[in-house]
This record gives structure tokens, C-alpha cells and sequence, in this order.
């Protein structure tokens, strides 16, 4: 699924988008939402939880919707904080 061209896609709870310590990929669902929020038009996304203590878990769902914008890399973000 993540490989189609959405017009739009919508994530509900994406506070779930985790960004992890590990150097490898993050979870397989992260991965995938990721996946097909980028190829889509359209990316919203909706989460009523408050943001987590640490902006670096909040690097995925800011690169999702501007990529690059924090770094090119989530160790590259880290480094900076």
C-alpha cells in the first residue's frame, strides 16, 4: 500500500510515528506511514496527545511533512539538540 500514489493520506494518532535510538530503520508501521505519507499529496495528520518531552521524538512526523527540515538524518537532528 505504501507504494501507491495517494491523492491524500491521513494518519490518526501520529504521535505513533516513533522515531527510535536505533541507527537501523524504525518500526515497520512508522516505516510504512512514512512511506505512503511521502508519496502523497496530501499528508495530514491528527494526534490528541501533547507532544512528548524530547523533540527528538518528534522527528518523524516533522519529516514527514517537510522533509529534510530538521537534517537529513535523525542522528544528524540528534547531534544538534
Amino acid at each position: 500500500m505504501a507504494a501507491l500514489p495517494w491523492g491524500v493520506v491521513i494518519i490518526d494518532e501520529s504521535h505513533n510515528l516513533r522515531t527510535t535510538n536505533s541507527r537501523q530503520a524504525d518500526s515497520p508501521h512508522t516505516e510504512a506511514a512514512v512511506a505512503a505519507g511521502s508519496r502523497a499529496g496530501r499528508l495530514i495528520l491528527l494526534s490528541g496527545t501533547p507532544s512528548l518531552s524530547r523533540p527528538y521524538d518528534l522527528y518523524r512526523q516533522i519529516d514527514v511533512l517537510v522533509p529534510g527540515l530538521l537534517g537529513r538524518t535523525k542522528e544528524e537532528f540528534a547531534q544538534r539538540l
